[in-house]
This record gives C-alpha cells, sequence and structure tokens, in this order.
C-alpha cells in the first residue's frame, strides 16, 4: 500500500470521525435547547435536582480599585439555582483582595459565597457555613465583586436547577 493509499485512508477514517463529532454536538445541543426543569427526575429526598458547574473565566483588568464581573446576566435563562459552593483558582494574585459571588453589583445584594481570598495563586474555596440559596436567574443576575479589578482567574460554582 502506497503512503498515499494510506493517507487518504486515514483522511477518510478522520472525515468521518469529524461527521460523527458535529453530529454529537448537535444532539447534545438539541438536548439542552430543548431541557425543562420540568423533565428532572426527582433525587434523594423527592427533590428534582439537575446538577451543574458553572465556569467563568475573569481577565485582570487595572489593579487598584473593585468591580463587577456579571457571572450570569438576568433574563439569560429563566431557571432559579440553588447555590451550593464557590471556588475561585487565582491565576494573578493581590495582596489583601478577595472575591465574592452576590446578586446585585456593588456589593449590594445578598452574599451568594463566602469572601475568597485571592491573595495567593492557586485554588481558594469558600469556607462559609451558609444556608444555600436560591437565585432566578430570569430576574436576577450572578456577579462576581473582586476587591481588585486586578485578580484575574477563574470561578467554579457548583449549583442545581430547581422548578
Amino acid at each position: 500500500m502506497s503512503l498515499s493509499s494510506v493517507v487518504k485512508r486515514f483522511l477518510s477514517h478522520l472525515s468521518r470521525a469529524g461527521d460523527f463529532l458535529a453530529e454529537a454536538i448537535q444532539d447534545h445541543e438539541s438536548r439542552l435547547n430543548n431541557f425543562t426543569v420540568a423533565s428532572v427526575k426527582p433525587v434523594a429526598y423527592g427533590t428534582p435536582a439537575f446538577m451543574l458547574i458553572l465556569h467563568k473565566d475573569m481577565a485582570a483588568g487595572t489593579p487598584g480599585s473593585p468591580d463587577d464581573v456579571v457571572v450570569i446576566a438576568a433574563g439569560t435563562y429563566s431557571y432559579k439555582i440553588r447555590v451550593f459552593e464557590c471556588d475561585y483558582v487565582v491565576a494573578t494574585a493581590i495582596p489583601a483582595s478577595s472575591v465574592q459571588v452576590r446578586d446585585a453589583i456593588s456589593g449590594g445584594g445578598n452574599a451568594m459565597s463566602g469572601v475568597i481570598s485571592t491573595a495567593a495563586t492557586g485554588i481558594s474555596w469558600d469556607t462559609r457555613d451558609f444556608d444555600t440559596k436560591v437565585i432566578n436567574l430570569a430576574t436576577t443576575s450572578l456577579i462576581l465583586r473582586r476587591s481588585d479589578r486586578g485578580v484575574a482567574g477563574e470561578l467554579f460554582m457548583h449549583v442545581a436547577l430547581e422548578p
């Protein structure tokens, strides 16, 4: 078998794999677009739940002042979510800085997480022991309040969709 035959055969397999992957992605998107909270099966204690990990990547701004980063804007989704835990992977640290997930800008509204230190690079966990809170994403935004906009990193929120 010549080298060109092998390459053609490989490209043919690669093309079929690409088609399969594209079909799988379309199917996944279709399922997500047709997802309804009512379609979730009950779990322990009979409470419907669909667990998600929300992710938001945040670039550093000019350090020295606080700012707000919109994680999910009000009206983007029509679901309610229950926030269980928030973790932050700090890429750019600022001494004595922190982040906190809230449901309003400028540090207002309700705290959806504890204050998470961003004074050192690496993973910072929300260590606050608090009651989980429900947010209606149809009417309320999820905001990450940075005490210093020079902090960069990734937010991971463990949430459950609620009916």
